[in-house]
C-alpha cells in the first residue's frame, strides 16, 4: 500500500471500533468469495468486480491488521511465506 492509502486507512481505523470493522470484514470477504465463485462460472463482467473485491478485502485486512497489532500480523505472515517457500523448495528436490 502507498503511504497515502496507509494514512488514509489508519484514519478510518480511528473512526471506527474494531467490532463495526470487524463485521465490515466479513460482509467484504463473503463478497469477495461471491466474486470468485461467479469467475470460475464465467460470468460476465465478473473477473471486473472481483478486482474491487479484491480491493475491498485487502482494505479490510489492512484495518484489521492495525487493529490487532501490525508487528504481530506481520511476524505471522513471515513465518506463512516462509513455510511456503520452504515448500515449494521441497518439492523442486522431489522432482530431481
Amino acid at each position: 500500500m502507498t503511504d497515502k492509502q496507509e494514512a488514509a486507512i489508519g484514519q478510518i481505523v480511528r473512526h471506527y471500533t474494531y467490532d463495526q470493522q470487524r463485521d465490515v470484514a466479513v460482509e467484504e470477504c463473503a463478497e469477495f468469495i461471491q466474486a470468485v465463485c461467479k469467475c470460475k462460472r464465467g460470468k460476465k463482467g465478473a473477473f471486473e468486480n472481483l478486482k474491487e473485491e479484491v480491493a475491498d478485502v485487502l482494505i479490510m485486512a489492512e484495518q484489521m491488521r492495525q487493529y490487532i497489532g501490525a508487528e504481530t500480523v506481520d511476524q505471522i505472515i513471515n513465518q506463512k511465506l516462509k513455510r511456503q517457500l520452504d515448500r515449494i523448495m521441497a518439492e523442486g528436490e522431489k522432482l530431481k
